[in-house]
């Protein structure tokens, strides 16, 4: 091998080395970025999203706090209702008072009240439920008023049938209607508070 072989075989591998060491060179680089510098850009941008969210929530403190207020009213509001809806639905049957109530709102709102009659008592889900058929008579006026008053009884009922007949020229109308009262008796009290209405029939 001649002195100009040998520089040109020289030039040659000092070319592929560089080559080499720049690919070799470029590797390492792209698996640092791989494994050290994407992962750290990436908990950088995290950060910087759950900093822009803290941010937003501290400017949107004024309105958090008014809708958590609001919300405190309301729930207060559900749970004054749900309290009115429990105390309207005692242990025992209590026809009699129901009875009264009813009286005292007929006379008030000027209806005759003409029959109260006691049905069966049917359990409903976790309550009971007592089917009463009331008929009265009264003008229009003094029916709405009888209805509207029911509603407000301290004890709840529910109205699921009514019936108005008409009444020719004349201003008092004959009205039959159903009420179901609730009430929520322990299961070995039941057969007794059967017996009991049955014998109010």
């Amino acid at each position: 091998m001649n002195g100009r072989q040998l520089i040109r075989k020289t030039r040659v591998f000092n070319h592929c080395a560089g080559t080499a060491g720049v690919v070799v060179t470029s590797l390492i680089a792209f698996c640092a970025w791989l494994c050290v510098i994407k992962p750290i850009d990436a908990a950088i941008e995290r950060d910087r999203t759950r900093q822009m969210g803290a941010h937003k929530c501290l400017d949107n403190r004024d309105d958090i706090a008014g809708e958590a207020a609001r919300l405190r009213i309301e729930r207060s509001g559900f749970e004054s209702r749900l309290k009115e809806l429990l105390d309207g639905i005692p242990e025992s049957v209590q026809d009699s008072q129901f009875l009264g109530q009813v009286a005292t709102l007929a006379r008030d709102s000027e209806l005759l009240l003409e029959q109260f009659r006691p049905g069966t008592i049917e359990k409903s889900g976790d309550y009971q439920q007592l089917e009463i058929e009331l008929t009265a008579s009264g003008t229009h006026a003094s029916i709405c008023r009888f209805l509207d008053g029911l509603q407000n009884l301290p004890r709840l009922c529910r109205v699921p049938e009514l019936d108005i007949e008409a009444s020719g020229e004349e201003q008092v109308f004959p009205v039959r209607l159903k009420v179901l009262v609730f009430f929520a008796p322990d299961e070995s009290e039941s057969n007794e508070k059967q017996e009991a209405v049955d014998g109010l029939r």
